[in-house]
């Protein structure tokens, strides 16, 4: 026979009622404001000990990429123009808006126009454009009769590759 021993649900016991006081009965008013003075004082020490982490992280990543400018991201500016059928692309969250200008570190950059680019192609098969897909344009191969090799529409040979 085995034995147990904890039990198999976890036992959450109730913290006991909180107290209530009657704040206005037990403080004077001189109490008070001594209290929303201490009160004042210390969100504005928690908010100076806050921006003083703050301003040395930025301190350190300045000094950290004077140092170090291999590990540096590189940003660039876009202008957004995508095609008529699309108005934003969203990306990590981020909304990007047809024609506006951003500031983005390149790999955000680089996957833009990647989007945009497919976006732009898919339009114009859609709308059975082909000035910007000249590499898929049909070559129109045949064999020719004179000398049997294979030869494009303009009656050169064609080329593999």
């Amino acid at each position: 026979m085995s034995k147990i021993s904890r039990p198999i649900n976890r036992v959450v016991t109730a913290a006991p009622p909180k107290r209530k006081f009657d704040i206005d009965s037990l403080l004077t008013p001189e109490k008070k404001r001594e209290l929303q003075k201490q009160a004042e004082d210390k969100v504005l020490a928690r908010e100076i000990a806050a921006a003083e982490e703050e301003y040395l992280q930025q301190q350190m990543d300045l000094v950290d990429r004077g140092r170090h400018p291999e590990i540096v991201e590189e940003y660039r500016d876009i202008s957004l123009d995508l095609p008529p059928f699309m108005d934003r692309i969203i990306l990590d969250g981020r909304t990007f808006m047809h024609g506006g200008r951003y500031s983005v570190v390149k790999r955000v950059f680089d996957v833009i126009r990647e989007i945009t680019w497919g976006a732009f192609k898919h339009d114009d098969e859609v709308n059975n454009r082909r000035n910007g897909n000249a590499y898929r344009n049909e070559r129109e191969l045949r064999m020719s009769a004179q000398t049997g090799n294979i030869v494009d529409n303009t009656g050169r040979p064609a080329v593999k590759f």
